[in-house]
């Protein structure tokens, strides 16, 4: 006697295969929800701001006023903006996200001032550009540090803490290692170049527009390379020695020279495309994106490498605006 086996009906069959081939997509939850929300509303902010910013730049030198600056504009904005989500309270969720800045609002600033800088006046001032702009941001640093170490040593700096019931407030000394306070001093020397420029005319003083525009880009940049040279010291946990010295003095170097190469091949990439590929060279939109994506490239691949993408994207946009703007359609 043979077994028969109950036929299984072919339906059932189709819908079990068609389950095991879809997956059934996760849905996100609250919490991620409201970080891609925060995320959106910060690109958001940035842009208006820009929008605005370009808007009241452009129409203030129309209107040639001889009064106020557009930066003036942006923090009115930024007031405004701020007094709004103050209101707002928690209805709306904000917060300060790095990425947004360095990856997004930055690239767009540098390659902006660096492209359109006045570049006879640029190379004409190089000397004293480079002696504000790099000798002193370095020499800055150093004092800073070594003052600021020297007070942490004597037990100058303390910590207030909560009021005690008899009126009396208590205070602890506070310890911080000495790379640690190198990093702060890095960035401490990065100086606001906007309030001074804006205080300067290019039609009048052409010659101190150039030297403050030219010291404040390589001020930030210099800034910012200390600030990775003393990070990645940072990182391993190690103290001040002569040694320590020594590697940040070499990676100082080694940041800034790599970083300037980059972007040193961006310019010679975009020069040598827009001379010889003349196809690329008769659509200003060709052109716009052409050239922003080869400067962009250089930033993002400086902050690949763990270089600095400041002075990769502005070696660039200098060398564009030297070199491949005179191989661009009228």
């Amino acid at each position: 006697m043979y077994l028969q086996e109950e036929p299984v009906p072919l339906p059932f069959l189709a819908t079990s295969a068609a389950a095991s081939a879809i997956k059934v997509p996760k849905y996100k939850s609250d919490t991620e929800s409201e970080e891609e929300k925060t995320v959106y509303i910060a690109y958001i902010l940035l842009l208006s701001i820009m929008l605005v910013y370009v808007t009241a730049g452009t129409w203030m030198e129309r209107r040639k006023c001889s009064f106020g600056h557009e930066t003036g504009v942006v923090i009115i904005l930024g007031i405004c903006i701020g007094a709004i989500l103050d209101v707002a309270g928690e209805k709306i969720s904000t917060e300060f996200n790095p990425v947004v800045l360095f990856d997004f609002g930055l690239p767009f600033i540098l390659y902006a001032a660096g492209y359109n800088m006045r570049r006879r006046r640029f190379f004409d001032d190089i000397n004293n550009i480079t002696m504000f702009g790099v000798l002193s941001t370095v020499v800055c640093f150093i004092i800073l540090s070594v003052t600021t170490i020297a007070i942490f040593n004597l037990g100058w700096v303390y910590k207030f803490e909560e009021k005690q019931s008899d009126g009396s407030w208590t205070h602890s000394l506070v310890q911080m290692p000495s790379i640690e306070i190198s990093l702060l001093c890095a960035m401490l020397c990065s100086s606001d170049i906007i309030a001074a420029v804006s205080l300067v005319k290019y039609k009048e003083y052409p010659k101190i527009f150039s030297i403050l525009l030219g010291e404040g880009l390589w001020n930030d940049a210099v800034a910012v390379v200390l600030a990775q040279s003393a990070e990645k010291l940072v990182s391993k946990n190690q103290s001040y020695t002569f040694q320590t010295v020594g590697l940040m003095i070499g990676n100082f170097f080694f940041l800034s020279l790599v970083s300037a190469l980059i972007g040193l091949a961006g310019g010679i990439v975009s020069g040598l495309m827009t001379k010889h590929f003349r196809f690329m060279t008769k659509n200003s939109v060709h052109e716009t994106f052409f050239l922003a994506t080869i400067a962009f490239l250089s930033y993002y691949l400086a902050d690949l490498f763990e270089m600095s993408g400041i002075i990769s994207i502005i070696v660039t946009s200098v060398m564009q605006a030297q070199y491949s703007w005179y191989n661009l359609s009228p």
